[in-house]
């Protein structure tokens, strides 16, 4: 028969015979952990807005069309959004939206620019997209691959030049949007306007 020290002694044992079954388990939680993190993705893409049609969701790996229209809109309103001089501002920012054309686009555009630079001196020009009778902006966008879009917008571009205004038009253009894998710190948006794939078609003139 055990004494009560010999007891005491049994059930310490047991309490640490436990003890290590559960760190050891744990161990091994931990250990998953870390392996699930290490593999999880270091980049995530978010596209705003949501589809709703689908929940908000879209597949992964997969450009939402609307987003190509937000692209080219926001990129080729940036590039014609001239405050005070258009020939210096355009040059600039040719140079600062670079990783958001393609070469050959650049190319064209700092050629327009060369043509140009005379007219564009001290010319103020703002880009506006054009709604429709349900207050959207008028677009559509043509998915011709995987991440490759042809968009076409119409956009309000209105030129003044010391306070006189010199046209004011709604114009439909038509772009070549591509997702463009580059480095994610020269390029968040992952996409490029390729080109304008034909001349914009004069809509409607204000002035």
């Amino acid at each position: 028969m055990k004494t009560s020290s010999e007891r005491i002694i049994d059930e310490k044992n047991k309490v640490i015979r436990w003890l290590t079954i559960v760190i050891a388990m744990l161990c091994i939680l931990v250990v998953q952990a870390h392996m699930q993190v290490s593999n999880a993705p270091r980049d995530w893409t978010f596209w705003t807005p949501p589809n709703i049609d689908v929940g908000g969701s879209s597949k992964v790996g997969v450009v939402p069309e609307v987003e190509a229209f937000n692209f080219a809109f926001l990129i080729f309103g940036n590039l014609n959004n001239w405050r005070v001089n258009g020939a210096a501002e355009y040059k600039k920012k040719l140079s600062q939206f670079k990783h958001y054309l393609s070469e050959q686009y650049r190319i064209d555009k700092l050629n327009e620019l060369q043509n140009n630079e005379g007219s564009y001196r001290n010319r103020i020009r703002s880009v506006e997209f054009v709604v429709n009778e349900t207050g959207n902006p008028k677009f559509s966008v043509k998915r011709i691959g995987k991440n490759n879009f042809e968009v076409e917008a119409v956009l309000r571009i209105r030129d003044v030049i010391s306070g006189t205004t010199i046209f004011d038009e709604e114009r439909r253009y038509f772009f070549s949007v591509n997702a463009s894998l580059v480095p994610r710190n020269i390029n968040p948006y992952q996409m490029k306007i390729m080109g304008e794939y034909q001349r914009y078609i004069l809509e409607k003139k204000h002035v």
